[in-house]
């Protein structure tokens, strides 16, 4: 069985011949900042593109999804209605704008959506949507049957993406691997509830070209007995390698909620406040960390340096990729933003106080703090969790509420 899971980790040809044009940009753009450090750190104003007249009025709005240089936000408003805007972020103008009936059930603004080189695939609720970044236009759209998770991940055929779909009023559920084009889905496994609990499985991603890694929630009926677990899938034959505790088991529902990070032959996963790594070659557990508190809003992200966590007690900590050992934290906000590095230097947007927050990711050194310009000035007008880089980061996406504004970040 152990050899069953050693394997080398394999460049996709979908991701080497689709993307190549940005691979090179992104080497050009790695060369082109080598250079830069967190003294010519700047956040200066490049653009601002208000989306109503009237100063007061707000809105909230998704994380901004990058289609090469362009974004694709939404603007959610209090109906729940979601209108589309395609943003040029260096030039800071509307490419298109776009109201999609299809996403009438509004959208969970931490999604993750599937980017590939003919279109954006974006769930919406049970429904998914894919997009044409350059036009806004909807190339095809497919409604799930039953209660479809809001996470994309790259499948492994050629445009292909993974989604964990479960039925409640079936009580089976089923990982896909969708394809994009068409948005059909193919069932790779099912699973029906037992009578004695619910059954979720949640956030596959792909760790080679045969070996899928999900995590399931049973939670039992009566008592809530909560037991959460991860599992090693094989692609082809659609059954369980191996399997293991993600979380204690609990009464609270606690288990695996944000996606995977796989990084070179490691996969880093959060279960409410507990942070572990396994091995993607051999499914073993390399090591487990204990934090204060849970991550709630945001979601880590995995740097050649470390693993930098925020979590609900305002703390933004840096944890080692081999070992878990606790490098430093340092004090942001609750209820963060997603993250977005660059160079040495972290931004997060706390939700508790719409604050910026630029931290040193050698030393977690608080280097800048920014409000929105009407922070303090017009009612709700501070920066949400809406944040995001252009391909060159040299950009940073912000959104006050009122205005989606463009930050140059170097001097």
């Amino acid at each position: 069985m152990r050899k069953m899971f050693t394997f080398i980790q394999k460049a996709r040809v979908e991701h080497v011949f689709w993307h190549a044009p940005l691979l090179f940009a992104a080497l050009g753009v790695l060369s082109a900042v080598s250079c830069r450090s967190v003294e010519d750190l700047s956040l200066r104003l490049s653009w601002r593109i208000p989306l109503y007249e009237e100063v007061e009025r707000t809105s909230e709005s998704t994380y901004p999804i990058f289609y090469r240089d362009i974004a694709v936000a939404a603007k959610l408003s209090k109906a729940g209605e979601s209108e589309f805007y395609g943003i040029d972020a260096r030039k800071g103008r509307v490419i298109w704008k776009r109201s999609l009936p299809e996403c009438g059930e509004g959208l969970y603004y931490n999604l993750k959506a599937y980017v590939y080189d003919r279109g954006v695939v974006i769930p919406c609720g049970n429904t998914l949507v894919n997009l044409r970044p350059e036009t806004g236009e909807v190339q095809a759209t497919y409604r799930q049957p039953s209660s479809a998770e809001p996470f994309l991940e790259a499948g492994v055929a050629p445009r292909t993406f993974l989604q964990a779909v479960n039925d409640w009023q079936g009580q089976v559920s089923h990982l896909y691997e969708i394809d994009a084009e068409t948005l059909r889905p193919r069932v790779l496994y099912s699973i029906s509830w037992p009578d004695s609990a619910r059954l979720l499985l949640r956030t596959p991603v792909a760790l080679n070209d045969s070996v899928l890694l999900f995590t399931s929630i049973a939670m039992a009926h009566g008592s809530r007995t909560t037991v959460a677990r991860w599992h090693f899938l094989h692609r082809q034959k659609g059954h369980i390698l191996t399997q293991g505790t993600a979380y204690p088991s609990n009464r609270e529902g606690y288990g695996v909620t944000k996606q995977p990070l796989l990084s070179k032959d490691k996969v880093y996963l959060i279960a409410y406040d507990q942070v572990f790594c396994l091995s993607a070659a051999t499914a073993e557990e390399l090591w487990r960390k204990t934090l204060p508190r849970d991550m709630l809003t945001s979601s880590p992200v995995a740097a050649a340096d470390g693993l930098f966590c925020p979590m609900e007690d305002g703390y933004l900590y840096k944890l080692r990729l081999e070992d878990g050992e606790l490098l430093w934290k340092t004090r942001i906000a609750p209820t963060p933003s997603r993250l977005a590095v660059v160079e040495d230097v972290l931004f997060a947007v706390g939700g508790s106080d719409g604050v910026l927050y630029a931290v040193d990711t050698r030393d977690g050194s608080l280097l800048r703090q920014l409000k929105a310009p009407n922070h303090g000035f017009v009612e709700n007008h501070f920066f949400r969790r809406f944040i995001g880089v252009e391909d060159k980061q040299e950009v940073l996406l912000l959104f006050d509420g009122n205005s989606y504004r463009g930050y140059r970040i170097w001097e």
